[in-house]
């Protein structure tokens, strides 16, 4: 694994000009509060700082074919001893199609995420996506995409014992064993593995050269060791992007996930239904290739089972900088 580590590093930090493009380099610094990063019904509050960097580099192939590859990692150093960090390599291969209409792209991926807040949720992961997307119009473009990622858990937990659908968020190893083990009915903890296969859809219209919206269709199933974390979820989401100057830039976003999972030895069904709210505004800091950002985020979890109902809001500022 160090040694495959090295070539890909070798790869991505290749100077020779004939064979590649400039190598890509991205990073960002935030300060920022989470009411609830665990994602509980009483979940602790925390201030945080994130720290993220991510590198590419992409090669250009016959017949209008790119070959990339790239690293990315980040960190959220929480209060307390409560730090999370992730570490992504990824492949992808893309190529024009339909005269320049049409762009398809396979992806292929492998992550660690790490979380000694909600341990629950530390995994390995492995993932195969593709998308295509076509140009309807000059104001229209069209994406559908499906992706498969295997989820190795490094923990033995009970079931529904992380964060819902093993999003990125934290508690205490022990105290959420006991919590859990409760919650479940006496349920002994047992190895998981999933696999979940997500389906997309999506609609970008370009208003003006200033303004555009995508509205995007979703649909996730997730087949799991640990059977109640099995799951359908089909959402909907729609985003704004609105270019003020030449200098600011406003986002703001609205979605809706509902969760059926599968049912209890009780029989108690569980069903959880999301709404999330974000706003997002960027300043390029004029003649430097850096960008101020502040963003608000809130979601509501509304469950049939009371005790995994919660609401959680995080905002955080920081900069953001590429090189090239």
């Amino acid at each position: 694994m160090r040694h495959a580590l090295g070539v890909f590093c070798l790869l991505l930090t290749s100077t020779d000009p004939s064979t590649a493009n400039a190598l890509q380099l991205e990073g960002s610094l935030a300060l920022g509060f989470d009411s609830n990063p665990a994602q509980t019904r009483t979940g602790p509050e925390l201030a945080f700082a994130r720290y993220a960097v991510e590198a590419w580099r992409s090669w250009p192939m016959r017949d209008e074919q790119i070959l990339s590859l790239g690293a990315s990692g980040w960190y959220r150093d929480n209060e307390s001893a409560n730090d999370a960090y992730r570490l992504d390599l990824l492949g992808a291969w893309s190529r024009e199609s339909a005269s320049g209409r049409g762009l398809w792209q396979l992806d292929l991926s492998a992550g660690a995420y790490r979380d000694a807040l909600v341990p629950a949720d530390e995994r390995d992961e492995v993932a195969i996506g593709l998308r295509y997307d076509h140009l309807l119009s000059a104001r229209q473009t069209l994406g559908l995409s499906a992706e498969l990622r295997r989820l190795d858990y490094r923990h033995v937990t009970g079931p529904w014992a992380g964060r819902p659908g093993s999003a990125p968020n934290p508690e205490s190893a022990r105290a959420s064993d006991l919590k859990n083990g409760a919650r479940n009915q006496g349920q002994s903890a047992r190895p998981r593995e999933d696999r979940a296969l997500t389906l997309g859809l999506d609609l970008t219209q370009y208003w003006s050269p200033d303004l555009s919206t995508q509205l995007a269709l979703t649909y996730a199933a997730n087949e799991s060791s640990v059977r109640l974390e099995g799951y359908r979820r089909p959402g909907l989401t729609g985003l704004m992007r609105w270019d003020l100057s030449d200098l600011w830039r406003l986002e703001a976003g609205a979605g809706w996930l509902l969760s059926r999972y599968g049912a209890n030895p009780r029989e108690r069904e569980r069903e959880d239904r999301q709404l999330s709210l974000n706003l997002s505004v960027f300043h390029r800091l004029a003649r430097s290739a850096a960008e101020w950002q502040c963003r608000l985020e809130w979601l509501d979890n509304d469950s049939t089972l009371a005790d995994y109902s919660f609401q959680q809001w995080v905002t955080d500022c920081g900069l953001s900088w590429s090189l090239r």
